[in-house]
């Protein structure tokens, strides 16, 4: 950007501070903007990470697409026997500690419908956003579900979840 010493445009810069990304306003140069060294903070990077946060902002995390699913599936009346397994790893090294000696186990899928259709036992899914990916663990908790009787899927985003869970339901055998 080039910038008129007479009638300066203000840069919108978005800076990384404890984890939070803040919003300045930026003209020239200030050696009190952390990470400016006295140089223009908006550069190739600084954009980069900016079209990055602005990218993942626009998308909604796993929680919320997995809440959209429990949401919709209340109106048929198998919806009630989909749940939740709460295997998430936060809350400090105590709660690690302790959901382990209960028997959390990591790469368990996140939702399961207990009811027995199309000749397997019932269905197991593995909520991500539409960008996500699993890991090792999670690959072998499918794999292994799905050699025990199992319907074992990964779904990305909660409108494949949707529709796998109607195609599942469908009562005519495929």
């Amino acid at each position: 950007m080039t910038s008129n010493s007479q009638n300066p445009k203000p840069e919108i810069i978005y800076v990384k501070h404890f984890g939070f990304w803040e919003k300045n306003t930026h003209i020239g140069t200030d050696p009190s903007i952390p990470g400016s060294q006295g140089h223009r903070v908006i550069g190739e990077r600084l954009r980069y990470k900016m079209a990055r946060k602005e990218n993942e902002m626009d998308q909604h995390n796993e929680s919320w697409h997995q809440r959209q699913l429990i949401q919709w599936v209340k109106k048929f009346p198998w919806g009630q026997f989909l749940f939740h397994i709460p295997n998430e790893t936060t809350g400090g090294q105590g709660w690690i500690v302790r959901n382990s000696q209960m028997g959390c186990r990591s790469g368990v899928p996140d939702l399961m419908l207990p009811i027995p259709m199309h000749g397997y036992h019932g269905i197991f899914i593995e909520m991500k956003r539409p960008c996500g990916r699993t890991n090792e663990a999670q690959n072998k908790w499918i794999s292994a579900l799905n050699e025990l009787g199992y319907l074992a899927i990964v779904c990305k985003g909660w409108e494949e979840a949707r529709d796998a869970l109607q195609g599942y339901m469908d009562a005519a055998d495929p």
